[in-house]
């Protein structure tokens, strides 16, 4: 019985099981592309922002300093407009 279904299960696996395999193949290896070709813009703007970041840290820690120093000493704090002009 089974010897008969045979050259039914190999015509079926040509006509219809390659080419599904192969459909699948192509759209896996677009769909890495995509990924691939997207993922080096995006990680340049995460690092970009992450730079910002850190400088904005600093500037707030710097200020942060400045604010303690104003009160330990019991100057006033410099105002915008001050700071600008120095």
């Amino acid at each position: 019985m089974w010897e008969d279904l045979a050259p039914f299960f190999v015509v079926f696996g040509l006509l219809v099981i390659v080419p599904i395999v192969s459909m699948m193949t192509k759209h896996q290896r677009k769909m890495a592309e995509l990924l691939h070709r997207n993922q080096g813009p995006n990680e340049d703007r995460v690092l970009a922002k992450l730079d910002q970041m850190q400088r904005e840290i600093e500037r707030l820690k710097e200020r942060q300093n400045e604010i303690i120093l104003a009160v330990d000493n019991r100057s006033p704090i410099p105002s915008v407009e001050q700071r600008i002009q120095e």
